[in-house]
């Protein structure tokens, strides 16, 4: 909400820098490099700035990862808690995406989860 009252005042779209770029999880930032070039080449065409700002949030939303994987799964969720707290993913359609995310991890077959637990832990065999 704020990201939109900040866009109203034609202020530019919240840009992060090189090093807050490299602290973030790659999917992150990966999600918030697509955001702000959106923005740019939004306002390049000659959008107002809340159009430009929704349509980078899409932008943003579209850019996260598929819900295949845990490790896809684990960077979604990533990519949808920083959405929701810069703005580009509003609250409830945040909450049926991390809903969405939660659903894809319980499908992982459990044997694969059980896999890496048994893997992780050494076995004793009674000879």
């Amino acid at each position: 909400m704020t990201k939109t009252m900040e866009l109203a005042t034609d202020s530019p779209a919240p840009a992060l820098s090189a090093s807050r770029l490299l602290s973030l999880d790659p999917a992150v930032a990966r999600c918030c490099e697509a955001l702000a070039r959106a923005y740019r080449k939004y306002i390049a065409k000659g959008e107002v700035p809340v159009v430009a700002g929704i349509d980078a949030d899409e932008v943003y939303r579209k850019t996260m990862p598929p819900l295949i994987g845990s490790d896809n799964i684990r960077d979604f969720i990533a990519c949808a808690a920083h959405g929701m707290l810069i703005g580009a993913i509003d609250g409830a359609v945040g909450a049926r995406i991390l809903y969405a995310a939660q659903i894809a991890q319980s499908m992982i077959p459990r044997r694969a989860k059980e896999h890496k637990k048994r893997s992780a832990t050494p076995s004793i065999s009674a000879t």
